[in-house]
């Protein structure tokens, strides 16, 4: 997480809380929408669509640059 000071200010106070969450917002939040959107797209139970995404799927786990990307990023 990004470093920030809370100068002369109680930590607990409301205006350094929300430093703190603005900061974890900007760091997690993509993590965060990744992680919904795979529930979402593991959550579709249509069968044109589940062979799409098992298309996927093997197509980003037999492409090293594409899986380790991937793998980088959960890191």
């Amino acid at each position: 997480m990004e470093e920030f000071e809370c100068i002369g200010v109680d930590p607990s106070s409301e205006l350094c809380l929300k430093k703190v969450e603005s900061a974890m917002n900007i760091e997690h939040g993509p993590l965060m929408i990744g992680i919904d959107s795979l529930k979402n797209i593991y959550g579709i139970e249509n069968s044109g669509f589940v062979a799409l995404r098992n298309i996927g799927t093997t197509i980003i786990n037999q492409n090293s640059g594409l899986k380790d990307l991937f793998i980088s990023r959960a890191a």
